[in-house]
């Protein structure tokens, strides 16, 4: 009987850990290049802000310019192009419902950059999102769409791959018979342990995990636990710690705990922000998966066990962790604890708790500063702290309101307003909301004028006052001839003094040659405006004019003579 129990356990243990890939085809998508692929990054890859939503594939060495096939027949649906998100990206919608997605190119095929360049200067925009009509673009399986690249909020070079449900639903490409080339089991380095303190869990402690094993016995002292695991993927022929395929935690051979990446729904993205320790990654960047489900995650990846295990004096646990990735590679751990007399983690006093967010929408005001906050922004029953204070600072024209703990993930946007305490009337439309971030940095947050308040909306925690921005864009040219060829670039670095974030606008530019506008490419990584000869100028003299306004409308002007031969 006991070793019937125990074929039982290690056959759920696999099913728990291994892709499950018979519900999707296997041959019908083929690599999206011609080389042996070696990942970058993974599907559910915990991301700032997001699980990814695809594998990122390497170039076959630096900088080498590979071409991006198409995974299967089909026909383009969706081009788009932009200084960030996924840069220049394409989406082939195919016969069987599937839809693939390829991001980060450095250009596409000439036919369809034509198609891109000639639809930008009719919207003059180099920021486009094109719908091509049905049959503009039919490619077949094998056939090249574009250049490997790094456009985009893309770190180095990579193709960022999708394949999409009919749904829209992002899926692991892994599950697609896709070949790579993965012989290496992921790689655990800290198990951390929580208890409950009061309704939030709260890290005690964490347990390196060396030579890839754990003490044989922990002892613990509370009446509860749950547990999280730093691990990291790594794959044959690349250095990159990559996102884990799965997690399975197993409380004397009963699950407590199970989670998989095979799809989800981008309106679920942001659950990565219950699913990590959200104040460990903020305050010491490591990233911890939670083995244990906070109340307001609803991840649909996520088994129904909650992962709190009740805990008796004197009790032995036996836990076995096992951490997949998506090719059957498992890694796993083993360990006994040991309960001695346990006590309860009382929460400590704050006298500065306001009210206590309980899930509902929440309205609150006090002087000179209100919050609404909907339904479902907070992942547990939270505390909400709030104090001011004054800063005599230049450039501070409110008191500094500290509205709660930045380390404390928050799901959606709510909406805040300050009222100022001594602003020159004269510069209302140059006020704006700055929010001071965990780094230090003072961060734009834009806002509109109701009744009063400048008032915007914000997905974070802090501390937030009303302060000015007059100063201009800054415009530094890098390259610029007095005789324009065709061969040549233009190039200039702009800049601005405040960091944006929320509903506060990024840079925004415009480019004419002799008051005509004129395509100009953005790298938002290298604040990089680029002009190439795109359009045919007549010989002579010309007017080159670039003009660059900040979300509160303070304008920078550069503007020079060139020739054309």
């Amino acid at each position: 009987m006991k070793r019937r129990m125990l074929l039982i356990a290690t056959g759920l243990w696999l099913a728990l850990t291994m892709p499950d890939a018979g519900q999707y085809p296997q041959d019908y998508f083929q690599s999206p290049v011609d080389f042996p692929i070696r990942l970058s990054g993974t599907f559910g890859e915990l991301r700032p802000g997001h699980f990814h939503s695809g594998m990122d594939i390497k170039p076959s060495t630096p900088g080498s310019g590979d071409p991006v096939l198409a995974a299967a027949d089909g026909q383009i649906v969706r081009i788009s192009v932009g200084a960030g998100g996924y840069g220049n990206a394409l989406y082939i919608q195919h016969s069987n419902g599937y839809q693939t997605v390829y991001g980060h190119m450095r250009q596409f095929i000439p036919e369809i950059d034509a198609y891109v360049l000639k639809e930008q200067y009719r919207l003059q925009s180099f920021e486009v999102n094109l719908y091509p009509p049905a049959g503009t673009f039919v490619v077949k399986q094998g056939e090249q769409i574009g250049v490997l690249g790094n456009s985009g909020s893309s770190s180095a070079a990579h193709l960022h791959f999708e394949v999409r449900s009919a749904s829209a639903e992002p899926i692991n490409p892994a599950h697609f018979g896709i070949s790579v080339d993965d012989r290496t089991k992921p790689r655990i380095y800290h198990l951390a342990l929580y208890t409950r303190r009061g309704e939030r869990p709260h890290l005690v402690r964490q347990i390196p995990v060396i030579n890839g094993r754990l003490p044989d016995t922990i002892d613990w002292d509370y009446a509860d636990l749950a547990l999280g695991v730093e691990a990291y993927d790594l794959a044959n022929g690349a250095t990159n710690k990559n996102g884990i395929y799965s997690l399975q935690l197993m409380a004397d051979s009963v699950t407590r705990f199970a989670m998989h990446f095979d799809r989800f729904a981008f309106s679920e993205t942001r659950y990565l922000n219950a699913h990590k320790d959200y104040s460990q990654w903020v305050q010491n960047g490591q990233t911890i998966h939670r083995l244990h489900e906070l109340p307001g995650d609803h991840f649909s990846g996520r088994s129904k066990q909650d992962g709190w295990v009740a805990v008796e004096p004197g009790q032995s646990i036996r836990l076995d962790l096992a951490v997949g990735d998506a090719f059957g590679n498992v890694a796993r751990l083993h360990t006994q604890i040991r309960a001695g007399e346990l006590k309860v983690m009382i929460p400590p006093d704050q006298t500065d708790v306001q009210f206590i967010y309980r899930g509902q929408a929440r309205e609150w005001n006090t002087d000179g500063f209100h919050v609404a906050l909907p339904a479902h922004l907070l992942y547990s029953s939270t505390p909400i702290r709030y104090n001011t204070l004054d800063d005599p600072s230049s450039g501070v024209y409110s008191r500094v309101h500290d509205f709660h703990d930045p380390h404390d993930p928050v799901h959606r946007y709510y909406t805040l307003g300050i009222q100022p305490t001594n602003l020159p009337e004269v510069d209302r439309n140059k006020a704006t909301i700055i929010y001071c971030d965990p780094d230090g940095r003072e961060v734009s947050m834009g806002g509109e004028w109701d009744h009063g308040e400048l008032v915007t909306k914000v997905r974070d925690f802090g501390q937030f006052y009303v302060g000015m921005d007059t100063v201009p864009p800054r415009i530094e040219p890098v390259e610029f001839s007095n005789l324009w060829q065709p061969n040549r670039e233009i190039k200039f670095k702009i800049t601005d003094n405040l960091v944006t974030s929320g509903q506060a606008q990024s840079l925004r530019f415009t480019v004419t040659i002799d008051g005509a506008w004129y395509l100009a490419t953005f790298d938002q990584k290298k604040d990089l405006v680029e002009c190439s000869y795109s359009k045919p100028l007549t010989s002579g003299k010309h007017v080159f004019r670039l003009v660059v306004l900040d979300d509160r409308e303070n304008k920078t002007v550069w503007e020079k003579t060139f020739s054309t031969p």
